[in-house]
């Protein structure tokens, strides 16, 4: 600071020596920089004065200007703007008058941009320029305003510490650091650019930072003399590579300006590219709802052709019970042959025993062998003969064999019974107390057949006339399972009249016994439809009776059977219809029963595809393109039905992934509006909650995880108590779906309460 004192002495001594003195009104203007006032305009202004009393000074004041303020290029032309206009307004009271600018840090930025801002030929002639700290860029186009006559020197007073403006350079956009480099350009008298070993406010400070007007001085002896200033060089210590890159640094300050403004721009497209994702997800959620409640309509609209496909699929198929080779309405010949054989085989088991019971009961059996012409003899005879027994049977209540002696007279009753009515009566006008007695023991003829077999006759082999009786019988049974598929089909219809189930159930099972006895086998492929149709019915019946399990067996027995119907003969137009119609039963099942649609659906389409593979002979039958048009009409429908309601499941997931799980709950919540009593579609909305708890972080959304996994459950529990798979909670409990929440202990309660 020593040397600078010198120098400045120095220089002020030379100046003042060449003053000619004041031959014209003289004008300095001072301009301050930024973060001050400009307490050193007043001490230049005094110090002015001291050597020239004439000279008039004008101090430029524009406020406090932040930091903030002058990062913003837009505050700055402002202020730039307004020192301008007053510059202007100022100097036109002095024409003739010597002007001279002093400016500090962003005042320097003022003079310089305010010049160049006015007019050329309005633009006012300055003497003397000096900048110290100066903001602008040092390729300033000072040689223009120079040259033009404009401007007659400018002294750039430089700080080598001055670090404020390498944080100006590297931070400040339209701005340099002139005040620590020096302007470019053709420098000398002109131009001249000093270099001073302090920093940003060393121009009015000493080394301790305490107000100081010693540089100034020299200042004075500039301001006041024409006298060419010396120069002095940057000094060496500067670092060349250091100034090379703090000259080129506007490419880092472009970026360092326009990395926030792109960061600004990308948060703003981001934004609306989310607001534009957001009302995007929100449509699709809104159309996926919307779709869902058009396909439930249109499954509404269906029902109509869901009904006609649970009705039988030909009326032909409904009486083919009803076909002539099926009647029976006189008895074979050969039936007398009978019950001559079990007369001889059961008066056999008798006469030889030593019980006085036992010969009353061989000389009834006699009576009623001889008796069989005249049935209500012979039924008299027989009911007696049975009272004997059991009265014998109570004295030896250890004998196995009287046991099984006793088996043999109620069947003989039930066949007697059943060979007068159908000696008095067609099958269609049978009525059901006709035959109370044989209906209960009817279930015994099968296996007596066996003990006859079993059993025979003492002392010979069943051969002979015993062989053509014991084939006489085995017709019989035969006609008998034909007769009670007629004498089912009919009181079928009383039963309907009068609500019995359990009688019907009763029928149905007898008649399904009688054609799968092993007495009618081989079984033909007729035969093997009436199964299917005998099974179908009772299937029907325990479903009505809500027993669901045995009528889903049910319902697989008539599906097996009409399958090997049709294998047996693929012309059968009937076969084919039942086969499907079978398959269709099944579905309805799962829809009375479960609630599942998918499992119905899955039903109602295999039903659908035998229609499709029928031969072309069923393709002419009217009943075939009824039945294959609404099989067609609901399974579309309830495809459609389904898939809405996978894609809803699936979106719920996509979007719960990209931070939308508002929009996917709200989703799910408008589904369970749709049709609130739905129990199908209840757990459909469970399964999108469920995908929201395992998209979700559990770690930083542990309450919003917990809420959804509880509205999942919710809404299982409700599927339940609506009916859903309500005879098979284990099976939900299992399905994967459940995986996310399955180790909570609500979840866990709820099928354990279920099972």
């Amino acid at each position: 600071m020593a040397t600078d004192q010198v120098q400045v002495d120095a220089v002020a001594s030379t100046l003042a020596a060449t003053d000619p003195g004041p031959s014209q009104p003289h004008l300095v203007v001072t301009v301050h920089g930024i973060r001050t006032v400009g307490h050193w305009q007043e001490r230049l202004g005094i110090l002015l004065q001291q050597r020239e009393p004439q000279i008039k000074t004008f101090h430029y004041k524009y406020g406090y200007f932040s930091v903030i303020a002058f990062l913003i290029p837009l505050l700055r032309w402002l202020v730039t703007r307004r020192f301008r206009h007053e510059l202007k307004e100022q100097l036109k009271n002095y024409p003739k008058a010597r002007i001279d600018i002093v400016a500090h840090s962003f005042g320097t930025h003022l003079v310089g941009w305010g010049l160049m801002g006015i007019a050329e030929d309005k633009r006012p002639s300055i003497n003397t320029i000096v900048l110290a700290g100066s903001v602008l860029k040092n390729g300033f186009p000072w040689g223009k305003l120079i040259r033009d006559g404009k401007v007659r020197r400018v002294l750039n007073e430089c700080g080598t510490q001055d670090w404020v403006l390498v944080i100006n350079q590297l931070l400040v956009l339209g701005t340099g650091m002139a005040g620590l480099t020096g302007f470019t350009g053709m420098t000398g008298e002109s131009l001249t650019n000093r270099f001073h070993c302090f920093g940003h406010s060393g121009y009015f400070q000493d080394a301790q930072r305490n107000p100081s007007d010693c540089f100034m001085q020299q200042w004075i002896a500039v301001l006041t003399t024409d006298a060419a200033v010396p120069s002095s060089p940057m000094p060496t210590s500067v670092s060349g590579l250091r100034l090379f890159l703090l000259q080129n640094a506007e490419p880092i300050k472009l970026v360092l300006w326009v990395t926030p403004l792109v960061l600004l721009v990308l948060l703003i497209y981001n934004l609306k590219t989310e607001a534009d994702q957001q009302r995007e997800a929100a449509q699709w959620a809104e159309e996926q709802v919307r779709r869902i409640r058009e396909e439930f309509r249109l499954r509404q609209n269906a029902d109509a052709a869901e009904r006609r496909i649970q009705a039988p699929p030909d009326p032909q198929l409904a009486s083919v019970f009803s076909n002539a080779d099926a009647k029976l309405t006189k008895p074979a010949p050969a039936s007398m042959d009978l019950f001559g054989l079990l007369a001889e085989l059961l008066h056999s088991q008798y006469v030889h025993r030593k019980e006085p019971e036992a010969k009353l009961i061989a000389a009834q059996i006699a009576l009623a062998g001889k008796a069989m012409e005249r049935l209500d003899a012979a039924l008299a005879a027989w009911r007696k003969a049975w009272a004997l027994h059991d009265q014998l049977q109570k004295q030896y209540p250890e004998a196995s064999k009287l046991k099984n002696l006793g088996s043999f007279f109620p069947v003989i009753i039930a066949m007697v019974l059943l060979q007068q009515d159908l000696q008095a009566n067609p099958v269609e006008t049978l009525q059901q107390e006709d035959l109370k007695d044989a209906l209960a023991y009817q279930k015994q003829m099968v296996r007596t057949a066996k003990e006859i077999e079993e059993l025979g006759l003492p002392g010979r082999k069943v051969e002979g006339p015993a062989v053509t009786a014991y084939q006489a019988f085995a017709q019989t049974l035969g006609k008998r399972a034909r007769f009670w598929e007629q004498f089912s089909s009919v009181l079928e219809k009383k039963i309907q009249e009068t609500g019995t189930p359990h009688q019907a159930l009763l029928f149905s099972t007898q008649a399904i016994e009688f054609l799968q006895t092993p007495l009618v086998h081989p079984v033909p492929p007729k035969t093997k439809l009436r199964l299917s149709l005998a099974y179908t019915k009772l299937a029907q019946i325990q479903q009505d009776m809500g027993q669901w399990n045995a009528a889903r067996a049910s319902f697989h027995k008539a599906v097996t059977f009409g399958e090997e119907a049709v294998q047996a003969d693929r012309d059968d137009v009937q076969a084919w219809l039942q086969w499907a119609q079978t398959l269709t039963n099944l579905g309805h099942l799962e829809s009375a029963s479960t609630q599942d649609l998918a499992a119905e659906t899955a039903w109602f389409e295999r039903g659908l595809q035998v229609l499709r593979d029928a031969p072309a002979t069923a393709k002419t039958v009217p009943a075939y393109h009824s039945r294959l048009t609404d099989l067609e009409t609901v399974c579309s429908t309830n495809r459609s039905f389904l898939d809405a309601i996978e894609g809803a499941v699936t979106l719920t997931g996509s979007l719960a992934r990209e931070g939308r799980h508002a929009i996917a709950a709200n989703m799910a919540e408008e589904l369970a509006q749709s049709d609130p009593k739905n129990a199908f579609l209840r757990l459909q909305v469970a399964r999108c909650y469920v995908e929201l708890v395992a998209a979700l972080d559990r770690t930083t959304s542990k309450d919003l995880v917990a809420n959804y996994a509880l509205r999942a459950i919710e809404n299982i529990q409700q599927a339940l108590d609506l009916g859903y798979q309500q005879k098979n909670a284990a099976q939900i409990a299992a399905s994967a779906d459940w995986d996310p929440i399955r180790r909570l202990p609500e979840f866990q309660k709820l099928f354990e309460q279920r099972q």
